[in-house]
């Protein structure tokens, strides 16, 4: 197995997952890692349920 420890990978010292890793983790809010794909279903849920309220508010 190759080993991933080089100057040409992403993990210049052996215990170190890539570059600024921490920093990146530190920038990181709850909901940034959450992907686009969930964002969508919830905004699509948050319609149909305002539009259900409407029309059961109506009848």
């Amino acid at each position: 197995m190759p080993s991933a420890i080089g100057p040409h990978t992403r993990n210049p010292k052996p215990g170190y997952l890539y570059r600024g890793s921490k920093k990146r983790a530190a920038k990181l809010s709850a909901f940034e890692h959450l992907p686009l794909q969930f964002w969508l279903v919830i905004a699509i849920a948050a319609v149909m349920l305002a539009l259900s309220m409407l029309l059961l508010r109506d009848s």
